[in-house]
């Protein structure tokens, strides 16, 4: 399932670069999605903005332009991240500026999926990071950590 969003944010960022809803009549993109998935419009622009950081674009001209975040394409298609995981990660990334982010994973040499997500989601995301780190794998109706 995990791996089956990462293709649909692929899907995604394909219908922005083809600029499918405006040919089709919708004023944007998560307007279009959300009424064709019938998910809610803030859904949909959520997907729009992660598929802006996962996905690969091709230019007019032929240039593959690069992934934003190849650690979480990555990580995602390989479906060791869910869609929450993506949010929270796409939360911090829109507070922080392209180059600072690209330096600190490029420049830390993070080795796995769940080190990025703690030196990236830990801080900024607390309640999606207790949830993930604590909260999952724990039997029904135990409590809580």
């Amino acid at each position: 399932m995990r791996r089956d969003y990462a293709l649909m944010l692929d899907t995604v960022a394909e219908l922005e670069h083809a600029q499918t809803a405006q040919f089709a009549g919708y004023a944007s993109l998560p307007v279009l999605i959300a009424e064709y998935l019938n998910i809610t419009r803030n859904d949909a622009t959520r997907m729009v903005t992660q598929s802006e950081l996962v996905a690969e674009t091709v230019t007019p001209i032929g240039y593959t332009a690069p992934v934003k975040l190849p650690q979480v394409r990555e990580a995602l298609h390989e479906g060791k991240l869910d869609p929450k995981r993506v949010d929270a990660i796409a939360r911090v990334v829109q507070q922080v500026p392209n180059w600072a982010i690209r330096t600190l994973l490029t420049e830390a040499e993070i080795p796995d999926i769940d080190t990025m997500t703690d030196v990236l989601l830990a801080p900024l995301a607390p309640e999606l990071y207790r949830y993930q780190r604590h909260d999952r794998g724990r039997p029904r109706g135990s409590p809580r950590r």
